[in-house]
């Protein structure tokens, strides 16, 4: 359990703040506790932000620029010494023109409800550390943003950790509980049940207008709603050890919208794109959609990495994963996506012109996807490179791609099941599809592989080689499993 500081900062800082800190990192050794109750086997850092930042504020002998949150009270008005509430310490980070940090105090637990809308952000660095998402809520109830970046304001970046964001509604505007301007930080963060027209959990106003990047790590987006992208849109988007589950988009892109998508590590699961017509704006966007799809993750290209993409649901075209361009997944499974009406029930390529736009394969489970061209379930692409990968259903012009690469398929009407488990947890800090020794996945990815990766999407704890030979997929199978806490393993961890 975190303990708590015993002493408490005071908004001027200053001396007594500085002895308060070293007398109490001196004296008390703490474990981090778990983040997210639905999740197992990792540890939020989330308390070592906390901690980390306030040593690094008095250090510096002054709080000129860092704000400690003493009451979980939507207060308005200015920070006193006895009382601070995040929208007063965010009002007076706004009038700083250096980068700022606000930290919640390690007592506080609860619900913070806003009464008088979102909370706003002029400057242009601000940093946000919460005592763990599952210690503090922030729920907007429905009537607006949470947090919210003022167009044309120049925030040029947004880093939030330790925190649970709920029921954020941007109405027509983009980013139902976040909306950022050119980067925003998320570790241990959830957001859950919130809605907009873009980004239903997190968005960019930026995306039209210039570059902007979301990384997400150790956090989750689940259950949003937006027209198009139910959980995330931003021009680049970076996931690490995250799950984006249950999202929807009454529109295309059902889980993550981007440009450019990096996932590592994670899970995208149950998200649903509906392509409902008339919420698009004209005939050329509707088209410019469709052949595109993605019910789980829909960008001009992708990168794939020890993830999993499961359950997923596009109404057009590519149900688990759309790719305008290029897709490269190495250890990951693609299993049990839908796309209702046409191609790539798994992967969907739209642009199959140009043979420098590939979809490469390496070491991945590509199986169980539906699609209503039967022979297009998994996988719908013309230039290829596929190596050690296991693909339930190729198509006869893809057969050729495959062979002699290690690669093991079936098709139409023979296809080639993969044995997974269904979506569990199986320790780690997301789900994934186990599979067993009698899995045509044990033991047939390259002979060749050594690492890196170490170990599966679970993490530490999860070697990549189980039995002397990797398995496709994300998963490993291995016998005897120890759960490792991620933050404090033994010395006798091999």
């Amino acid at each position: 359990m975190r303990k708590s500081l015993p002493c408490m900062l005071s908004v001027a800082g200053g001396s007594s703040a500085q002895s308060c800190v070293e007398s109490w990192t001196h004296s008390v050794k703490y474990s981090l506790s778990r983040p997210l109750s639905q999740r197992s086997g990792g540890h939020s850092v989330a308390g070592a932000i906390t901690l980390v930042g306030i040593m690094a504020v008095t250090s510096a002998g002054a709080n000129d620029n860092t704000f400690i949150v003493t009451t979980l009270a939507d207060e308005t008005g200015s920070c006193t010494s006895e009382s601070c509430s995040l929208r007063q310490a965010v009002g007076a980070a706004n009038q700083v023109q250096q980068a700022t940090e606000i930290i919640f105090d390690s007592e506080l637990s609860g619900t913070l409800e806003l009464e008088h809308g979102s909370i706003n952000f002029s400057n242009g660095r601000t940093t946000i550390t919460g005592p763990g998402s599952d210690r503090v809520t922030i729920d907007a109830g429905g009537q607006s943003r949470i947090f919210n970046v003022t167009f044309g304001q120049g925030v040029s970046r947004l880093t939030l950790s330790g925190l649970r964001l709920v029921n954020g509604d941007a109405g027509d505007g983009h980013g139902g509980a976040v909306r950022f301007s050119y980067l925003l930080e998320l570790d241990d963060v959830v957001i859950e049940n919130s809605t907009a027209e873009w980004g239903g959990a997190a968005a960019s106003f930026s995306t039209y207008y210039g570059s902007s990047t979301l990384e997400m790590r150790d956090s989750v987006a689940s259950n949003n709603s937006a027209d198009f992208g139910g959980a995330l849109h931003s021009s680049q988007v970076i996931i690490e050890d995250s799950l984006i589950e249950g999202n929807y988009a009454q529109g295309s892109r059902g889980g993550v919208s981007s440009s450019f998508a990096e996932i590592r590590n994670s899970t995208i699961s149950g998200n649903h794109a509906e392509f409902e017509r008339d919420v698009f704006s004209n005939d050329f966007f509707f088209l410019s959609e469709w052949e595109v799809g993605g019910g789980g993750v829909r960008a001009n290209s992708a990168v794939l990495e020890n993830s999993t993409i499961s359950g997923n649901y596009s109404r057009l075209w590519g149900g688990g994963i759309g790719v305008v361009r290029s897709l490269t997944a190495t250890n990951s499974t693609i299993v049990n996506n839908w796309a209702n009406s046409y191609n790539g029930g798994g992967i969907n390529q739209s642009n199959s012109i140009q043979s420098q736009y590939r979809i490469e394969l390496n070491n991945t489970i590509v199986a169980n996807n539906t699609a209503a061209n039967e022979d297009r379930s998994d996988l719908w692409a013309t230039f290829v490179t596929i190596d050690y990968s296991l693909i339930g259903i190729v198509e006869d012009d893809l057969e050729e791609a495959l062979e002699d690469r290690g690669n093991l398929w079936g098709s139409a009407k023979e296809p080639l099941d993969p044995l997974l488990q269904p979506l569990a947890d199986n320790g780690g800090l997301t789900p994934t599809h186990a599979l067993g020794s009698n899995s045509p996945a044990f033991n047939a990815g390259d002979p060749e592989f050594d690492g890196p990766p170490f170990q599966d999407q679970r993490g530490l704890g999860f070697h990549r080689l189980g039995f002397g030979r990797i398995d496709i997929g994300a998963y490993e199978f291995q016998q005897d499993v120890l759960f490792h806490d991620r933050f404090n393993v033994s010395e006798e961890e091999p």
